[in-house]
């Protein structure tokens, strides 16, 4: 596999089915993308999009660059992306395929916490964690003297022996923590997202368009929540003609395929605008999807509220 600098947190196979039709090969697909901010609209290429450079790369003491995670989330793309027609166009029995399933989550997590604003948390992160230790008394080496951590009601015991490392980490070496806790965090939440009832959402003609960060999460009662809290609800556009909504199952409810009439679009994508960070990515101009979705999304945001980011990854200097 070669190195590559430009390094996506969307795959391309994903963001070719978002791509304009008539594409007569996979280095010449285009993509509508619109600039959230600047509500600028054009048209570019795939390979293009939803990549920055390095971005799980950090460089090491030799002063090469690592690849090992993306080589990793390579070979994740290479799997799903096989697997991906089977639940883009298909209509496979997820309870008795549950390898599918498995993989489908396993790359939906991926996407959660691979995103670039997750590399920004972690920075922020440490730089509260810092400030914080930074005001409690110290020791004579200059360690926070600090016997516990307290979390949702347990206490943890704290190891401040390499304090001086973790005070010291730069953007570099943030850089690395949050790659490296890529795969044990999309790990961890996959089996979270397996026991789910997932519903598929059909539609007959294009309709939907994703964003640069399309796993949305939603709850109807409370602003603090995670993926695995009651009541929360996720969607994910799989393609122009097919929305992932994922939500509690409740008893023997299986997962299944339903026809979604053209009309009930419009609240879906707007929780995709509602959810992205940067721009939207569709098959055709975005306009006419837009005009059906700016009064559906100033009624979700009073309803439901604002997206809710991970608070930032779980990770442990090493």
């Amino acid at each position: 596999m070669s190195e590559p600098r430009n390094q996506h947190w969307l795959p391309q196979f994903y963001l070719r089915r978002f791509a304009i039709p008539g594409f007569g090969s996979k280095q010449k697909a285009k993509i509508w993308m619109m600039d959230k901010e600047k509500c600028e609209v054009r048209w570019t290429k795939v390979r293009d999009v939803a990549a920055a450079d390095f971005l799980y790369s950090h460089t090491k003491e030799d002063g090469t660059r690592c690849f090992r995670v993306e080589k990793e989330l390579a070979e994740l793309e290479n799997i799903i992306a096989r697997l991906y027609p089977r639940i883009a166009d298909g209509y496979p029995d997820l309870s008795a395929a549950w390898g599918i399933k498995k993989f489908a989550a396993l790359f939906v997590a991926s996407l959660m916490v691979r995103h670039p604003e997750e590399q920004a948390e972690t920075l922020k992160l440490h730089s509260r964690m810092v400030d914080f230790y930074e005001k409690e008394p110290k020791d004579a080496d200059g360690r926070p003297l600090i016997s516990h951590i307290i979390e949702d009601g347990k206490a943890y015991e704290f190891d401040n022996s390499n304090y001086a490392d973790y005070k010291a980490a730069d953007e570099n070496r943030l850089k690395q923590v949050f790659a490296e806790q890529i795969h044990p965090l999309a790990v961890s939440m996959t089996d979270v997202l397996v026991k789910k009832r997932w519903a598929f959402l059909c539609t007959d003609e294009p309709a939907f368009f994703t964003s640069d960060r399309p796993v949305i999460q939603r709850h109807t009662e409370t602003h603090t929540y995670g993926i695995a809290t009651p009541g929360v609800h996720l969607w994910f556009p799989i393609s122009p003609t097919r929305m992932l909504w994922m939500s509690d199952r409740v008893g023997e409810q299986p997962d299944g395929y339903y026809p979604l009439p053209m009309s009930k679009t419009a609240g879906l994508n707007a929780f995709t605008l509602g959810n992205a960070t940067r721009f939207l990515l569709s098959h055709d101009h975005p306009d006419a999807r837009l005009k059906h979705v700016g009064v559906l999304a100033d009624e979700m945001y009073q309803r439901f509220g604002p997206p809710r980011p991970l608070d930032g990854p779980i990770w442990k200097m090493r």
